[in-house]
């Protein structure tokens, strides 16, 4: 009998984590669920713990690979996964105890593909101290909103929001069928939910914490600017622009609640860049405007006047 859930979590050099992220999964109120663990080539003892933990529970898998990246490990694992639905996990951060009954309850009773839930940035002392993870949660009718129309909540404005981050979602499996992550791709999770969010699918919203991304200094969103992060970011926008390209409501709802966040964000990295690599990320950056540009996305009526003039100059000096 197939199970309802599939946990995936890839796995990159987590041993000082590793164990907290899994026993937060088995320690689960809702017990029928299978963990798709993807050893991306780690040369620590992650893949030792892995099978320890294996050995222990069947409903744990591990598979392994060439360190490939998030991205591959993740696409990797969504062809081993035999769940009615999918829940993403980062192998450093943990799950409230009760998110599987929850999300399964009010996917099923809404008849939903999706459900978007909130999750908490915090250190692993704060969840531990206050028990974050086991505390009893209760949902009443103004914690959740069914929509038939979920892309115009991707967004971090109003009460109801989805968030750009996959393992904030909870989705059936065959939502998935025909999407792929970006291999080596810094920003995956953002071109991701939008290709989940374009098939505006059935969404149950809930405004409850059941995902603790455990802060990490040594995380990939703590390194430097790179010139490979501005890269990336431009890689991403193109891909969420093809999805979207012959439906102009949603290019426009893009270049007003997208565009210019993401925009301020490369900014910034460009700002802080080491003078080394500076002037190589300005040139990026010049580059994903014009492109941004060329396809309508770079729009004066959407962004604060000051910076989309100093968008213009960036474009003539680089």
């Amino acid at each position: 009998m197939m199970p309802k859930i599939s946990v995936i979590i890839p796995v990159y050099n987590v041993e000082k984590f590793l164990s907290r992220c899994l026993d937060s999964v088995l320690d689960q109120t809702f017990k029928d669920f299978e963990v798709v663990c993807i050893n991306d080539g780690s040369t620590d003892r992650s893949e030792e713990i892995l099978q320890e933990y294996a050995k222990k529970d069947q409903r744990i898998k591990v598979f392994t690979q060439n360190n490939q990246g998030a991205a591959v490990a993740r696409n990797k694992a969504l062809q081993y996964a035999s769940g009615d639905f999918v829940f993403f996990l980062d192998s450093d951060d943990m799950i409230h105890r009760q998110a599987f009954s929850l999300l399964v309850s009010l996917a099923e009773d809404s008849n939903a593909k999706l459900v978007s839930f909130d999750q908490l940035d915090c250190t692993f002392e704060d969840v531990k101290k206050q028990s974050l993870h086991k505390l009893s949660m209760n949902i009443n009718e103004n914690d959740t909103k069914i929509t038939d129309n979920v892309f115009y909540l991707g967004t971090h404005k109003g009460e109801f929001i989805t968030h750009f981050t996959v393992t904030s979602k909870f989705c059936k499996k065959d939502l998935l069928n025909g999407i792929s992550f970006i291999p080596k791709n810094q920003f995956e999770d953002l071109a991701y939910s939008y290709a989940i969010l374009a098939k505006n699918p059935r969404t149950v919203i809930l405004k409850k914490i059941l995902y603790y991304y455990i802060i990490n200094p040594n995380g990939v969103f703590h390194q430097r600017s790179r010139v490979k992060q501005i890269n990336d970011y431009s890689i991403c926008l193109k891909y969420i622009y093809n999805i979207f390209e012959n439906d102009t409501a949603k290019i426009n709802f893009l270049a007003r609640d997208l565009i210019p966040n993401v925009l301020e964000q490369q900014r910034r990295r460009c700002r802080k860049a080491d003078k080394a690599v500076k002037k190589e990320m300005y040139k990026v950056f010049a580059e994903e405007l014009r492109m941004l540009e060329s396809k309508n996305l770079l729009v004066r009526k959407y962004i604060r006047i000051y910076r989309y003039f100093l968008y213009r100059i960036l474009m003539k000096i680089y």
